[in-house]
């Protein structure tokens, strides 16, 4: 069996991450202390973050912006454009899924690479909810 990279055996400190507006925060959950600090330059304007986080990285979605960070140190290690806007994020194994507005696209957690992308033609527009036994996310469309 190989072992899943994203399954780290190296203790993390804990982070909250925190995302709003055009910023992505790591706090201390104990003592409220700011960690690091991440906001895309220059400033996108995307009006919610979404965020899923995988062991030892943190998924950042806004607008058509996708990004994967250093959960410990909130450093950035890939960006790319989306072509689905972001409204609901699931991460399952090596892949993260975007989905919004009827569409989905599946990612590469490691590279950022588009795997791939089903706009679902004929079905029409409207929140998308997604699920795999044991991981589930509700369709979230606030914008």
């Amino acid at each position: 069996m190989t072992a899943n990279p994203y399954r780290s055996s190296r203790a993390l400190p804990p982070v909250l991450v925190v995302a709003f507006n055009t910023h992505v925060i790591g706090m201390d959950p104990v003592s409220g202390r700011r960690l690091w600090y991440w906001t895309p330059l220059p400033a996108v304007a995307v009006g919610t973050w979404r965020i899923a986080i995988a062991e030892t990285r943190v998924l950042v979605c806004g607008g058509s912006l996708v990004a994967c960070l250093a959960y410990d140190t909130g450093k950035e290690l890939w960006r790319r454009e989306s072509p689905v806007f972001a409204a609901t994020l699931l991460v399952e194994g090596d892949r993260f899924f975007v989905a919004g507005s009827g569409t989905l696209a599946a990612f590469d957690i490691e590279t950022g690479k588009l795997l791939w992308h089903e706009p679902f033609k004929g079905h029409g527009h409207g929140p998308v909810a997604l699920g795999v036994p044991g991981n589930v996310v509700q369709a979230d469309e606030n914008r």
